[in-house]
C-alpha cells in the first residue's frame, strides 16, 4: 500500500472514529452542559492528535526513538497540562 492510500485510509478511519464518538456522546444523559462537554472532548481529541503526531512523526529525537520521553507525553495528556519529567 502506498503512502497516498495509507494516508487516505487513516483519514477515513479518523472520520469514522469521530462519528462513532459523537454518536456515543449524544446518547449520554447529562443534566446540563452536554454541548460544552462534547465540544471540550472533541477539542481534547484534536489537540491530542496534533501532539501525538508531533511527538511520533515530527520531532527528530522522538521520531527516531518513539520511547523518548514517552512517559512525559502520556502524563501531559492525562493531566491536560505540561508536565515535567518525574515531577
Amino acid at each position: 500500500m502506498g503512502d497516498l492510500e495509507s494516508g487516505h485510509l487513516a483519514l477515513l478511519l479518523e472520520g469514522k472514529l469521530d462519528e462513532s464518538l459523537e454518536n456515543s456522546m449524544h446518547t449520554l444523559f447529562l443534566k446540563k452542559g452536554k454541548k460544552d462537554f462534547i465540544n471540550d472532548t472533541l477539542f481534547f481529541m484534536s489537540s491530542s492528535r496534533v501532539i501525538f503526531h508531533k511527538h511520533f512523526n515530527t520531532l527528530p529525537k522522538s521520531s527516531r526513538n518513539p520511547f523518548f520521553k514517552l512517559d512525559a507525553l502520556v502524563w501531559s495528556r492525562v493531566f491536560v497540562e505540561k508536565q515535567e519529567r518525574y515531577s
